[in-house]
């Protein structure tokens, strides 16, 4: 008798609230980062109440990104396993289903990502007269193989036209890894794992991989990341939560969650003096520990996330996408403002004005901002850009 086949899309999974919540989370806690940087730069060096201000856990919100790929991980082992779905012993996917399972991804991952770094592009034309930040390339021949590049996702030595997009190039190495072990039968998933970090570690103990810098500028670089270990992190506790193992969930959430404050509290920048191995070693573990403790508990019933947080989890990739956007037409826009307006009102908008109203201001303005760009961009672009990519393919994808 033939064995059936696992499917790749599940309809009766059900919709974790907790891992929209994180994403939420991840998200914001992004924004907060990159908003504490944009006032940074108009802060003068002297300023040391507003710099004070603007440094402590303003400066841990990079460590959103590490809980993106464990969470990035966890992904990738629910929607193509289910919960309780089939026996270990399940055959491997076929050619079709890895097909269809890339196709979701890229989907996923390339129509926003196109808008937004065009957009992107077309500030930089606007503010510099050239389509790309004029610091991330030296000549006029540069920009096209530049502007390909980032378009594709295609490590190079600078960061892509829309910065964020350096963590996109981790993920779509990800989801091709992760294409290729669909192809062993279903129980090899954690030796598959365990065999692809063991080659992530000898490889760093080799000196084939950088750390010192979490963003690849090279395909070695991205092969042998060790940021690849979060996502292998997340992948393993998907493999635990789609099994109905939950054990010590409340625990694991409790302790994963103390652990990432500690780690905010010691580990100073996203390198660090540790390296990014440090970086890896410090945030790994916690943002797996909470998603397994936070996931495990909804699947059991334990647990409810409130509706607000779930909608920015929704809004998330729109929100991280978009928001060093936002925050470069915001300054923009106060710019040109300021000199018009009269002088204590300008104080109050003027990013590098004395005092901390100015910093506060921004804060508010440039989070509640990205937030309700967000939710636009959500409702208009992306969804409508999801919806196509499913009617191309007949079939729903995840």
């Amino acid at each position: 008798m033939r064995t059936s086949r696992p499917h790749i899309q599940n309809q009766t999974l059900p919709h974790l609230r907790a891992l929209q919540s994180l994403r939420g989370v991840a998200a914001l806690l992004v924004l907060a980062f990159h908003i504490a940087g944009v006032q940074r730069l108009h802060i003068a060096p002297d300023a040391e109440a507003e710099l004070a201000l603007l440094s402590g856990i303003w400066d841990r919100g990079y460590m959103g990104v590490d809980l993106f790929f464990v969470i990035s991980g966890f992904v990738m082992v629910y929607v193509t396993r289910g919960l309780n779905s089939g026996s270990a012993k399940s055959s491997a996917y076929t050619l079709k289903q890895v097909g269809r399972f890339l196709y979701a991804r890229m989907t996923r991952i390339y129509p926003l990502w196109w808008v937004f770094s065009g957009l992107m592009a077309l500030y930089f034309w606007i503010a510099y007269h050239v389509p790309a930040d004029p610091y991330r390339i030296s000549g006029a021949g540069e920009v096209v193989p530049y502007l390909a590049k980032s378009f594709l996702l295609i490590p190079q030595h600078h960061l892509p036209v829309l910065s964020v997009g350096w963590t996109l190039i981790h993920e779509m190495y990800f989801y091709i890894v992760f294409a290729g072990i669909l192809l062993l039968p279903k129980r090899a998933l954690p030796l598959a794992l365990a065999a692809w970090a063991a080659c992530i570690a000898l490889a760093f103990y080799a000196g084939l991989t950088s750390s010192s810098q979490s963003i690849a500028q090279s395909f070695p670089e991205v092969l042998f990341s060790l940021l690849s270990l979060e996502f292998i992190g997340g992948a393993f506790v998907g493999y635990l939560v789609t099994r109905g193992t939950t054990r010590a969930a409340g625990l694991c959430a409790i302790a994963g969650a103390i652990l990432i404050v500690v780690g905010c509290l010691v580990f100073t920048s996203a390198e660090g003096t540790l390296g990014l191995w440090g970086r890896v070693a410090v945030f790994a573990v916690p943002c797996s520990l909470l998603v397994y403790g936070l996931t495990g508990l909804e699947t059991r019933g334990h647990f409810h996330m409130p509706d607000w947080i779930v909608q920015i989890g929704n809004w998330s990739y729109s929100l991280y996408l978009s928001h060093i956007l936002v925050l470069s037409g915001i300054v923009m826009i106060l710019e040109k403002l300021v000199p018009v307006l009269p002088k204590s009102l300008g104080n109050v908008v003027s990013l590098g004005a004395p005092g901390p109203i100015d910093n506060l201001v921004f804060a508010a303005m440039g989070g509640l901002g990205c937030i309700v760009f967000a939710g636009l961009s959500y409702k208009f672009i992306e969804r409508p850009l999801l919806r196509i990519s499913r009617r191309i393919l007949k079939k729903e994808m995840v």
